[in-house]
């Protein structure tokens, strides 16, 4: 497990810590290019790991690769977000998924390109997103409000789900 950034009684911070289970023990690794809060992020097929985004709502993301203990700036995302939900999809790209500054948009990073993609905005506003990919594939988006939705990358289209009792917000 990586555990990279956060806010602390001293502000926004860079630092990244490394949970390994043969020791279990918390060692720290490379500091990120910036601190980041209310970032999101997913691991990559290749074991490394994608964050995104932050507090104030920006575009910029890098990747921890640990085989180097490196972090490298990749390309930006389309809109600035904070708060935002990322998951990695079968096939290698990784979905970024509403969040304040980008309610409503989800956009995909393809690492093989470097490029993040848009895709058909959400049906509601999410600035606090639930997301998961489910075993077919799509992803199921949840929070704020009580309705659930889900994409179906393939199809780049939205359709409902049943509805929560209520609507939460986790961040």
């Amino acid at each position: 497990m990586l555990a990279a950034g956060g806010y602390s009684g001293a502000g926004i911070s860079g630092v990244v810590e490394v949970f390994n289970p043969r020791t279990n023990s918390w060692s720290t690794v490379a500091p990120l290019n910036r601190g980041r809060y209310l970032h999101a992020q997913a691991s990559l097929a290749d074991g490394r790991v994608l964050v995104s985004g932050g507090n104030p709502a920006t575009t910029s993301a890098e990747i921890y690769d640990p085989r180097t203990n490196a972090w490298t700036e990749v390309a930006a995302l389309n809109q600035g977000r904070q708060g935002h939900a990322m998951v990695a999809l079968p096939g290698g790209a990784i979905a970024a998924i509403g969040g304040k500054g980008a309610e409503t948009s989800i956009e995909f990073y393809e690492p093989a390109r470097d490029a993040w993609r848009r895709r058909a905005d959400m049906p509601r506003a999410r600035p606090a997103p639930l997301a998961a990919v489910l075993p077919d594939g799509r992803i199921l988006v949840t929070g704020t409000v009580p309705e659930t939705d889900i994409y179906d990358p393939k199809l780049d289209r939205w359709e409902s789900a049943p509805a929560m009792s209520a609507g939460r917000t986790v961040r």
